[in-house]
């Protein structure tokens, strides 16, 4: 029970099965990363916008369009890592057209049934946004921020980036941090079942979530052979002769800060780890946090009217990601000759939904398959019952 005080709920939940049995601690710790959208004050200011409210690519279309009209000699946005649509993907490529469009305000419980996602009109309404002005150089590729002069930038980083660029930018939120499977059941803590004792196995893990002596003691070593540590709990390391990651070691909330951190890691655990606790705070789970279409074993509470495709849940998978692949880059390949691009995707997805594992993918009716194990699943985890 103290664990739960210490540990984010949606990682917990994550560490449990849909029906809240718990098998693993998650390592406290503030995961995934910012997407920042942002927006050059003195454009914003001249052209009138109201900056609250410019969060999504669509809404952005409007201001880059005053901006090539008004300003052209401004790059209108930077891309610093790649932005996409605010899709979930239900395969391992986080760019695959299989999956559920979940938007800005996208939470644990959104519903996030998967389809292909070319089928779905607000997707591709936002990727032929991108596509296009990528296409005719409104958006332009870029390291950082200061690469360009640019009216608009999408840049990630921890909430200690607002103040770097807050003189000159406005600085939105395109993208929560998110919690996935990913960056969630990497730092885990579970006892084997050739433990000796269970409980001296949860007594260990509840003192480096709880302890912060102890989860210090585990992270740097012994004192005055490996680190000193001042009045303050700053921690001198002395050497390279024990090296944890601390994503292993314990609650981060709990870690000393050390010489050996960077300006930004310093800022970001500063004050008790004031900035990250709001990370994390404001951090969201992923629609998918512990569903894997795959591994997820899942219990249908009634099976009537059900039956059982002729693939494994594997198979159908793997088809699927494979058929994803070959129309990325049918999508790749679009030419203004191939027509209007909003119809072109549109034609992809019907393409793609008459595919015989994609229709069995999305059969609520087949037991194996990747929709009804999630619908079951969702049914279990978020039912107002459980």
């Amino acid at each position: 029970r103290i664990i739960k005080k210490f540990v984010n709920p949606s990682m917990m939940s994550a560490g449990a099965s849909s029906l809240g049995v718990q098998y693993a601690i998650p390592n406290n710790r503030a995961v995934g990363e910012y997407e920042y959208l942002l927006l050059r004050r003195d454009l914003v200011d001249a052209y009138y916008y109201d900056p609250d409210e410019i969060h999504t690519l669509l809404q952005l279309e409007e201001y880059v369009n005053d901006v090539r009209t008004l300003n052209p000699e401004v790059t209108p946005v930077l891309d610093t890592y790649g932005v996409a649509p605010l899709a979930v993907s239900m395969t391992d490529d986080p760019l695959s057209l299989f999956g559920s469009y979940v938007g800005y305000n996208a939470i644990a419980a959104t519903n996030a049934a998967p389809r292909v996602l070319v089928s779905n009109a607000r997707y591709r309404n936002e990727y032929s946004f991108l596509r296009t002005a990528t296409d005719s150089g409104a958006i332009v590729a870029g390291e950082t921020a200061d690469d360009y002069d640019a009216a608009a930038v999408f840049v990630k980083g921890d909430c200690t980036l607002p103040e770097k660029y807050a003189d000159k930018y406005y600085v939105n939120v395109y993208k929560y941090p998110t919690m996935t499977n990913e960056n969630v059941y990497d730092g885990m803590f579970a006892v084997s079942t050739y433990s000796k004792s269970l409980s001296r196995s949860m007594q260990i893990i509840t003192y480096l979530t709880t302890n912060a002596k102890f989860r210090n003691i585990f992270q740097y070593g012994m004192r005055e052979e490996n680190y000193n540590i001042d009045k303050n709990d700053f921690v001198t390391i002395l050497n390279d002769g024990y090296v944890m990651d601390p994503k292993y070691t314990g609650n981060m909330f709990l870690l000393y800060q050390n010489d050996r951190m960077t300006e930004d890691e310093l800022a970001f655990s500063a004050d008790n780890w004031a900035l990250a606790k709001k990370q994390i705070v404001e951090t969201v789970a992923s629609p998918y946090l512990g569903f894997s279409a795959v591994s997820t074993n899942v219990t249908f509470a009634d099976t009537s009217g059900m039956a059982e495709a002729p693939y494994t849940t594997a198979e159908i998978m793997k088809q699927v990601s494979a058929l994803s692949d070959q129309y990325k880059e049918k999508i790749a390949a679009y030419t203004a000759a191939n027509g209007g691009l909003s119809d072109f995707l549109s034609a992809m997805g019907e393409e793609m939904s008459q595919n015989e594992f994609v229709k069995i993918a999305t059969n609520i009716n087949y037991v194996n398959s990747p929709y009804a194990k999630y619908a079951e699943w969702y049914k279990q985890r978020f039912s107002e019952s459980n």
